[in-house]
C-alpha cells in the first residue's frame, strides 16, 4: 500500500461545489487545533478540471493511493461527472469502503430497508454504476444541503463545522465528542489569547510603527529572493528533464515564469516553444507509460499510430492486447476503443487508413478492415505477415510488406474488393507491391527491378519513400519507375522509419535518437522538426503533408502541424528579382506604428500587407534609389496613427489614404531636404536625410544629417575633415531617438542622441567609445543604445555587455531595440556542420544583458546574400524579418504568448506538484 500522505482525499463537482468544498476542507483540517498552532491535517482538494474523455491526471490518482479516507460531496452534478466517478472507482479499487464518507451538497439520497441498498429511483445524488449494492448495510451520510442556502459566513460555518468535527474525528484517532471539547477549548483559548494581545498590540502600535517599515521590507526582500531562487532552480530542472520528458519540461518553465518573471525564466519558455514548434498535442506522454502500463487508465503503450488522409483522425494500437484508440485531431478528445482480436496471439498490429473513414488493422497472421464511425468490423482477410505499405487512391488495393520474407516476394498485394471478401492477387518486392496497390493496376505492368533489402516502404498515390539500410531514403516515381531523389543520412543510430504524404512534396523520416527529420524531394537539408524522447517507432502523414503523428518506443505519441511554426507566422510576400546587372534585389520592411501595416520595399514599389488578415492590400510604385547629393534614412513612412502612407517614387513624394491606397497628394520633390519636407507634411512625423559631399579620394560621404520636423528643418551633425569617414544614422522603432556616429572601423567612434520625437530636435547624450560597432541601433524610448557586444543605459551612462551569442555578430545583421527593453537581432547566414546556411533571430534582455534565446530560421538559404538581415517591429509582440524565398516571417517574441501556446499544448502542473515544485512561492496558475 502506498505510504499516507493526506488525512483524506476530497471529490466534489466543481459546478456545485466550488465554494462549500474549500470551506469545509478548512475546517476539517483547523477543528480542534488552536490557531496559532499549524494542523498536523492534510487534505487533498483538487481546483483543476477535467473534460470529458481525459485521463485522471498521475498526481490526482497518486493523491487518492495515498490518502487514508475519500470524502465524497454528493450532488447531482457529482453524480453525473466523469472526473469524479474515476475517481471513486479509482477509490473503491484500490481501498476499503467504510473508509469513503458521503457529505451530501444537494439532491437527494434515500436508503431502502428492504432491499438493502439505495432507492434508485429516488437518490440523485450518487454515482449509480459504483455504489449500487455496495453497502450491506445503511452507511452514515453529513447532509449540509441548509448550509447552501445561508449567505451569512458564520452561520455557514456553524453548521459545516459540525460535519467537520464527525470527519475530522476518525481522522485524528478521536470520538466525535472528544473532538468537540477539544475544538470548543481551543476556540476559548483562542479569544483570551486573542483578546489579551489586542490590548498588547494597541500599546504597542506606536512603538513598532518604525521598525514594521523595515521589518516588512526584510520580508519582501527574503520573498523575493526565495522567488529567485525558486525559478532559478525550475529553470534548471526545466532544461534537465526537456530530453526524457518534454511535457513536463514545458510545464516546469510555465511554473518558472509564475515565480518570476526573469531572462531566464524568459529564455527556459522560448526554449519550450522551440522544441514543440511543430507538436500541436500530446496524445500520450512519455512518462505516463515509463513503468510499461498507464497507472491512471490502465493503458498499453502505443506500439502504431495512423492519420487519416483529410487529417481529421488519429489513431494508436497497442501491441500487447491489440486496443486502437481513436482521437480527434482538433480537439484531442478520444472518440473511441476499436477491441480487436487475433486469435493467433502474435499481436503486433500496424494501422493504415484506406479512406477517411476506413481503417486496416493488420496483424501478423490477419488484417481486418474497420468502419470508423460506426465502430464496425468489416472483413477479416489472412495474410502471411507484416505491414501496410501502400494503398490505391480509392482504397481498394492494399500493398503489405511481409517480414522475414526474402528479397523480390517480401511483398503482397490484396484487393479488398474483390468478389467474396478481400483476396490476393499478387506476390513481388515491397515496391512494386507498393506500386502496384497505389495505382491499382496489375503486377505485370510494373518495371523490373534487381531485389534488394528494404527497412521501410511508405507509398501513398503515385510515390513511394523506400528505406534502405537504414540510412538511405530513396523517393520513387512509381508511374514513372524512376527514382525521382536519393537521400542519405548520417544519424548515427539510423533511420528507423520513413513517411510520405499523398502529394509527394513531405518525406518525415524517424531516427533511433527520437529525431523527426522532413525534407522534400529535390532539397538537400532535412529540417529537424521535433524530437521525442525515444526512438521513433512510427510515422504517418496525412494526403497533404500538413498533419501527421508519431510515437516512440517509450510510448511518447504526437500530433504535428508541419506547416505551422509556433514560433511565427509567414506572409507569402514576393521573390527577390535579379537587377539588371545580374545583382540579387535586397528588399526592405517597414511597419506602421499599431502593427496593422506592414510594407516590403522594393527596388521600384511597395507591397502593403494587413497583418490582422494575413493578406496583401496592394502595390504602389517607389524609388529607392539616393537623390541627387543625398538620400532619405526613410523612403517609405507610414503615419503615426497608421491612416495614411507616404513614399517617394520618380522625383515626387505621394501620400495614399489606407486601406484602401488610393492617392491624396502628390508633392514634387527632386532633392532631400525637399521630399524629408514632403514626408513629414504628409505623416507628421520627423524625417531624417542625409546629405553628401565628395571626400579626399572623391568618393561621396554622408557630411551632414538633417531633420524635418514640425519646427522646421535643421542640422543635426556635420562632418568637418575630408576624410574617407562618413556618418551612421540609425532611428529608434518609435521614431523617439536617432544616434548619430562617424563611420571609422579604425579610430574612435562619437555618438551623439537627439531625441526627435519633441516639436524640434534636441540633444539628449553624447559619448565616445574606443570598439567600433557594425550593428548600431537605439529604442526603448531613448532609453537605451545597443551596439555589437553591449547596451548602453541612456540615462545612467552605463553599459551592459551582451552575454551569449558570441558567434552571433557578423558584418551582416541588423537589430532593434523595442519600449519594453527587449533587443531583438537577425543575423546574417551562418553555415551549419552540414553545410546549410540559415539567418539567426537572436533575443536579449537591454537592461540585464542576458540572451534570451535564439530561434534559426528552418528555410536554407543556397547562398550567402541571397536573404536579408533588416528586421522591424511589428506591434508590440511581434517583429518581421525577410526570408529566403520572399516570404515574411512574423516571429512571436513574447513571453505572454509563448506562456499562452504552452498552456494550450500542456496545461499547468496538477496542484499537489505544483506545491511540491514551489514550495512556500505563492504564485497563481498561469494557464487556469
Amino acid at each position: 500500500m502506498p505510504v499516507v500522505q493526506y488525512a483524506a482525499f476530497m471529490s466534489y463537482s466543481h459546478s456545485t461545489d466550488r465554494e462549500l468544498a474549500p470551506e469545509l476542507q478548512r475546517l476539517i483540517v483547523r477543528v480542534g487545533q488552536p490557531f496559532y498552532r499549524r494542523s498536523t491535517l492534510r487534505v487533498f482538494r483538487d481546483s483543476s478540471s477535467l473534460t470529458m474523455g481525459q485521463p485522471l491526471p498521475q498526481s490526482i490518482a497518486e493523491a487518492i493511493r495515498s490518502s487514508r479516507y475519500f470524502i465524497l460531496m454528493a450532488s447531482p452534478a457529482a453524480a453525473a461527472s466523469p472526473w469524479v466517478q474515476r475517481e471513486v472507482e479509482l477509490w473503491l479499487e484500490n481501498r476499503r469502503l467504510d473508509e469513503l464518507f458521503i457529505v451530501l451538497t444537494d439532491g437527494d439520497i434515500v436508503w431502502d430497508p428492504e432491499r438493502g441498498d439505495f432507492d434508485w429511483t429516488r437518490t440523485t445524488a450518487l454515482p449509480q454504476r459504483l455504489l449500487a449494492r455496495r453497502f450491506a448495510e445503511e452507511p452514515l451520510w453529513e447532509d449540509v444541503r441548509s448550509a447552501r442556502g445561508m449567505t451569512r459566513r458564520g452561520q455557514r460555518n456553524n453548521r459545516l463545522r459540525e460535519s467537520a468535527r464527525t470527519l475530522a474525528a476518525p481522522m485524528r484517532g478521536l470520538r466525535k465528542d472528544e473532538l468537540a471539547d477539544e475544538d470548543e477549548r481551543a476556540s476559548r483559548n483562542g479569544r483570551r489569547i486573542l483578546q489579551a494581545g489586542m490590548a498588547g498590540l494597541t500599546a504597542l502600535a506606536v512603538a513598532t510603527t518604525a521598525t514594521s517599515v523595515y521589518a516588512f521590507g526584510q520580508r519582501d526582500l527574503a520573498a523575493a529572493q526565495l522567488r529567485s531562487s525558486t525559478a532559478r532552480a525550475l529553470v534548471a530542472e526545466s532544461a534537465n528533464v526537456a530530453a526524457r520528458d518534454p511535457v513536463l519540461s514545458a510545464r516546469l518553465a510555465l511554473l518558472a515564469h509564475e515565480a518570476e518573471q526573469s531572462p531566464q525564466t524568459a529564455s527556459a519558455l522560448m526554449d519550450a516553444v522551440d522544441r514543440n514548434r511543430h507538436i500541436v498535442r500530446y496524445l500520450v506522454e512519455a512518462s505516463r507509460v515509463a513503468t510499461g502500463v498507464d497507472p491512471l487508465t490502465g493503458d498499453e503503450p502505443l506500439t502504431g499510430v495512423a492519420i487519416s488522409p483529410d487529417g481529421t483522425t488519429a489513431v494508436g494500437v497497442s501491441s500487447q492486447d491489440g486496443t486502437v484508440r481513436v482521437w480527434d485531431v482538433d480537439t484531442g478528445a478520444e472518440l473511441g476503443r476499436l477491441t480487436t482480436d487475433d486469435p493467433e496471439g502474435n499481436v503486433s498490429p500496424a494501422l493504415t487508413f484506406l479512406t477517411d473513414d476506413r481503417l486496416a488493422v493488420l496483424f501478423q497472421l490477419h488484417v481486418d478492415i474497420w468502419h470508423l464511425p460506426s465502430a464496425q468490423l468489416l472483413s477479416t482477410t489472412p495474410v502471411t505477415g507484416g505491414r501496410t505499405t501502400g494503398i490505391s487512391a480509392d482504397g481498394r488495393y492494399l500493398a503489405i510488406g511481409v517480414a522475414d520474407a526474402p528479397a523480390g516476394a517480401d511483398g503482397q498485394v490484396y484487393d479488398l474488393a474483390a468478389p467474396g471478401g478481400p483476396s490476393l492477387v499478387a506476390t513481388t518486392d515491397a515496391v512494386t507491391a507498393a506500386e502496384t496497390a497505389t495505382r491499382a493496376r496489375s503486377v505485370d505492368a510494373v518495371f523490373p527491378r534487381q531485389p534488394r533489402d528494404y527497412q521501410d516502404v511508405a507509398a501513398d498515390g503515385r510515390h513511394a519513400a523506400v528505406l534502405l539500410e537504414n540510412t538511405t531514403v530513396e523517393m520513387w516515381d512509381l508511374a514513372a519507375g524512376r527514382i525521382r531523389h536519393r537521400q542519405e543520412f548520417t544519424d548515427e543510430s539510423g533511420i528507423a522509419t520513413v513517411a510520405v504524404s499523398g502529394d509527394a512534396e513531405s518525406v518525415v523520416v524517424g531516427t533511433g535518437t527520437g529525431a523527426l527529420l522532413r525534407f522534400e524531394p529535390g532539397e538537400t537539408a532535412p529540417e529537424v522538426v521535433a524530437t521525442l524522447p525515444a526512438a521513433i517507432q512510427r510515422i504517418d502523414l496525412d494526403a497533404e503533408g500538413r498533419y501527421g503523428v508519431a510515437s516512440d518506443v517509450d510510448g511518447t505519441a504526437v500530433v504535428l502541424d508541419l506547416a505551422d511554426d509556433r514560433r511565427f507566422e509567414v506572409l507569402a510576400g514576393l521573390r527577390a528579382e535579379p537587377t539588371p546587372d545580374g545583382v540579387a534585389e535586397q528588399p526592405g520592411l517597414v511597419a506602421s506604428d499599431d502593427g496593422r501595416w506592414l510594407g516590403l520595399v522594393r527596388d521600384a514599389s511597395v507591397q502593403i500587407w494587413d497583418i490582422a488578415s494575413g493578406s496583401a492590400v496592394g502595390e504602389v510604385a517607389a524609388t529607392r534609389d539616393r537623390l541627387p547629393g543625398g538620400s532619405l534614412l526613410e523612403s517609405t513612412v507610414f503615419s503615426r496613427e497608421g491612416s495614411r502612407l507616404a513614399v517617394w517614387s520618380e522625383g515626387d513624394v505621394i501620400t495614399y489614404r489606407m486601406p484602401e491606397l488610393v492617392e491624396v497628394t502628390r508633392e514634387r520633390a527632386q532633392d532631400p531636404r525637399s521630399a524629408a519636407e514632403a514626408v513629414q507634411r504628409a505623416t507628421g512625423r520627423t524625417q531624417l536625410f542625409r546629405l553628401a559631399t565628395p571626400s579626399a579620394s572623391g568618393s561621396p560621404e554622408t557630411r551632414e544629417i538633417w531633420a524635418a520636423s514640425a519646427a522646421g528643418t535643421s542640422l543635426l551633425r556635420r562632418l568637418e575633415d575630408t576624410s574617407d569617414r562618413s556618418l551612421g544614422v540609425v532611428a529608434d522603432a518609435d521614431g523617439a531617438v536617432v544616434s548619430i556616429e562617424p563611420f571609422d572601423p579604425l579610430g574612435a567612434v562619437d555618438t551623439t542622441v537627439f531625441d526627435i520625437g519633441a516639436a524640434e530636435p534636441q540633444e539628449v547624450a553624447s559619448f565616445t567609445r574606443i570598439e567600433h560597432s557594425w550593428s548600431t541601433t537605439s529604442g526603448g524610448r531613448g532609453r537605451y543604445v545597443a551596439f555589437d557586444r553591449a547596451v548602453r543605459d541612456i540615462e545612467t551612462g552605463s553599459e551592459v555587455p551582451l552575454v551569449g551569442g558570441d558567434d552571433a555578430f557578423a558584418d551582416d545583421d541588423a537589430a532593434l531595440l523595442r519600449e519594453d527593453g527587449i533587443l531583438v537581432r537577425n543575423v546574417g547566414p551562418t553555415r551549419e556542420a552540414t553545410g546549410v546556411l540559415r539567418n539567426t533571430v537572436l533575443v536579449w534582455d537591454a537592461g540585464a544583458g542576458s540572451l534570451i534565446g535564439e530561434w534559426a530560421d528552418p528555410l536554407p538559404m543556397s547562398e550567402i546574400g541571397q536573404q536579408g538581415t533588416q528586421i522591424v517591429a511589428v506591434g508590440p509582440d511581434r517583429v518581421a524579418s525577410l526570408r529566403a524565398d520572399g516570404s515574411i516571417a512574423l516571429w512571436r517574441i513574447d513571453r505572454a504568448a509563448w506562456a499562452a501556446q504552452l498552456c494550450g499544448l500542456v496545461g499547468d502542473l496538477p496542484e499537489p506538484e505544483r506545491i511540491r515544485f514551489l514550495g512556500a512561492v505563492d504564485a497563481a496558475p498561469i494557464c487556469a
